[in-house]
């Protein structure tokens, strides 16, 4: 979970670091728990990732402030072909279901609800 630009900082710094390949899901809300301004993503180094873009298949982005999001990945250099939007958590679901390697970096609204859906998915295969 990232709760301001630090933390999303931090977690870009350990994908950058690593020499890992993976698909990523972002995402950003707008309620108290995410701050109400989503505008410290502009503090947020996306430029890294845009460096490492190569071992990025696709950047998943859900929430309700992921139009927020994906304008500062497209300015950061993220192709936009490779952003795919998410309307509701529960799309989560198939992007689960269908990548190999999943990052998550979310704020804290879209983490619970992402949360969620891993646990009912975890339940069913029990």
């Amino acid at each position: 979970m990232v709760k301001n630009a630090i933390g999303a900082n931090v977690a870009i710094d350990r994908f950058v670091d690593s020499d890992i390949q993976a698909t990523l899901l972002l995402g950003l809300g707008r309620k108290v728990v995410d701050s109400s301004d989503p505008s410290w993503i502009w503090n947020v180094e996306f430029e890294r990732l845009a460096a490492c873009e190569q071992r990025i298949p696709r950047i998943y982005v859900l929430g309700t402030a992921s139009n927020a999001l994906i304008a500062r990945l497209v300015c950061a250099g993220i192709p936009r072909g490779k952003i795919v939007p998410l309307e509701q958590p529960n799309e989560v679901r198939a992007v689960c279901e269908q990548e190999r390697e999943l990052y998550s970096f979310c704020s804290g609204s879209v983490t619970s609800a992402v949360a969620r859906v891993v646990a009912r998915m975890r339940e069913e295969e029990s």
